[in-house]
């Protein structure tokens, strides 16, 4: 006799099917959380939580009730009886409920499937799976996402309620889950609950899944961008970089490999050696772009400079969006806590890379200028051209900017800003390059063109 394969259901909220995002996004700010002070009600907290979660709506209900009656044998004459009864009434209720739910509770193995990346303001869909190993049904069991970072938002707060679940089945669950902000996010937890046999209480305990998400931040696609014109020589070229450029010179040939373009066979090679031969170029000009993004928010900045800064990573990833598309080589700069620095384009890396790092950068407290010169030059004689994404702008930004100008670099500086104190303007050096200025409503609304 053959072994029974066990059951299998998908059970999927009907709601939230697809990815959702919006057009316009609220990013909060990246501040430390507010301290906590020794007089803080925990214990209230505390309750309101056992209420919300750990309580059924039966349970709420038979709660409130057993409250109304200590409140009427304390008014009625010679309640004594209805005292004791009460008291009794909410022993039996709230002492041996938890302990029959608690030993009546299966025993399931949890497996959560969770897509790697998204974009602030998204909807994910965390795919559960649920075996119960247990030699027994699991009845009224909840299936709920615990312990998550606060800006991912569950859509169903309280779970899922999956009536039964028998023993050896499987059963699938689609939740969804709001990302509020972009970040590196390891959740850990799922939370198994039961509210069997009683119906009041809904008793569980944590089981361990941990996993990972990175939300990049929300951007539109550019249809254009103005770059600056610049072309400097690459001698030797890079040699990651697949030959597409404006000037190639003959080197040599090769045997034929796997993913030559057939463009480039050399006949006569072939003719003479019988096997397939292949031209080789070394490609001597390109264009060569970097991005240099400003990070540099002071600790006691208002909530609009770090607003501004979420905006600015967002039009940080349009641009390169446009660019990798372009067949440009990209050179990506974060002036953060840490310099992060990324060559793509053309064969070098791609477009998940660049989103992966502005997912991850934060805010640097401590002007980077000085810092990064030294790195910056070591690369800028081949770059040949520099898209400057500033968060403000001051005497040290000005100095920074004009010593890439004078290396032969073009610039076109994007300023973005939410406060006009953030840009002054009788700095302003129009030689350097052109100059565009945006705030947070704009960029949000989406910028087709720049």
């Amino acid at each position: 006799m053959q072994p029974t394969k066990p059951e299998q259901r998908t059970i999927m909220d009907t709601d939230n099917r697809s990815q959702k995002t919006g057009n316009n996004i609220s990013l909060p700010p990246l501040k430390i959380p507010p301290f906590r002070g020794k007089y803080k009600p925990i214990v209230l907290e505390w309750i309101i939580h056992f209420i919300r979660f750990h309580l059924t709506p039966v349970g709420r209900y038979v709660l409130a009730s057993g409250f109304f009656l200590i409140l009427l044998s304390n008014v009625v004459v010679n309640a004594d009886f209805l005292l004791y009864s009460t008291m009794f009434f909410f022993v039996l209720i709230f002492v041996l409920t938890p302990l029959y739910s608690w030993m009546l509770l299966p025993r399931l193995k949890t497996e959560v499937k969770t897509p790697p990346r998204t974009s602030a303001g998204a909807t994910v869909i965390e795919e559960i799976r649920i075996k119960n190993t247990d030699f027994r049904d699991g009845y009224f069991v909840t299936i709920r996402q615990d312990r998550l970072p606060v800006p991912l938002v569950p859509s169903h707060e309280f779970g899922i309620l999956i009536p039964l679940v028998k023993k050896g089945e499987e059963v699938i669950i689609k939740l969804p889950l709001h990302c509020k902000r972009r970040g590196d996010y390891n959740p850990d937890f799922i939370r198994i609950e039961s509210s069997f046999p009683s119906g009041v209480f809904n008793w569980g305990y944590l089981q361990k899944n941990p996993r990972n998400i990175l939300v990049y931040p929300y951007f539109k696609p550019l249809l254009h961008c103005r770059i600056p014109a610049g072309r400097k020589l690459q001698p030797g070229g890079i040699a990651l970089a697949s030959n597409i450029g404006e000037s190639t010179e003959f080197m040599g040939t090769r045997e034929f490999r796997q993913g030559d373009d057939p463009r480039f066979i050399h006949w006569k090679s072939w003719a003479r050696l019988d096997k397939p031969i292949i031209k080789e170029f070394q490609e001597e000009y390109f264009t060569r772009i970097a991005i240099f993004i400003d990070t540099y928010v002071p600790l006691d900045s208002p909530e609009e400079d770090y607003e501004a800064m979420e905006s600015l990573l967002s039009l940080a990833a349009s641009i390169s969006d446009y660019l990798e598309r372009q067949e440009y080589i990209i050179d990506i700069l974060a002036a953060g806590p840490e310099i992060f620095y990324l060559q793509a384009g053309r064969s070098l890396a791609y477009l998940d890379q660049i989103l992966d790092i502005l997912a991850c950068l934060g805010q640097c407290w401590e002007k980077p200028y000085s810092r990064l010169t030294p790195h910056l030059m070591d690369e800028m004689g081949k770059i040949s051209t520099v898209i400057i994404l500033l968060l403000g702008w001051d005497e040290e930004r000005r100095d920074f900017l004009r010593r890439i100008k004078e290396m032969g670099v073009e610039m076109r500086i994007f300023l973005v800003a939410n406060r006009k104190e953030k840009a002054d303007m009788s700095l302003m050096d129009e030689s350097l390059g052109e100059w565009t200025f945006l705030d947070s409503d704009r960029i949000s609304k989406g910028v087709d063109q720049l």
